[in-house]
């Protein structure tokens, strides 16, 4: 009976580290979504709503960084994914999360020129 008890807690505890970045996801996009209201409040010019709408039209889109090799060494490339913070971030947006588990925050400017081919960028 006590193998079976912590099986099941084993079993309970991998679906839960599986889970946790499913939840953490849908929580910044409940956060994202509030603070998207709030800044339609905060911000009533139209351009800068524009600028918002544009801004959360990127959300999931791949981006890609190039950094140039030292001493005739190769270019590095970089791939990563955007996620959109919201208007209250505003001027940066976005948090860049890079493949090799690295984060950067991107203002929109930026963010759009560091779009993957794929998406119509770099």
């Amino acid at each position: 009976m006590p193998d079976g008890v912590s099986r099941s807690a084993a079993g309970r505890a991998a679906i839960s580290a599986v889970a946790a970045p499913r939840r953490q996801r849908r929580q910044a996009a409940a956060v994202a979504g509030r603070n998207e209201e709030l800044g339609r409040l905060l911000f009533p010019q139209a351009a800068t709503r524009r600028r918002d709408e544009v801004a959360a039209a990127l959300q999931g889109r791949r981006v890609l960084r190039v950094s140039a090799g030292v001493r005739g060494a190769a270019a590095a490339r970089q791939s990563g994914m955007l996620e959109y913070l919201g208007a209250l971030a505003r001027p940066r947006y976005f948090m860049a999360r890079w493949d090799d588990g690295t984060e950067e925050e991107l203002t929109l400017a930026r963010a759009q020129a560091l779009l993957a081919e794929e998406d119509g960028g770099v």
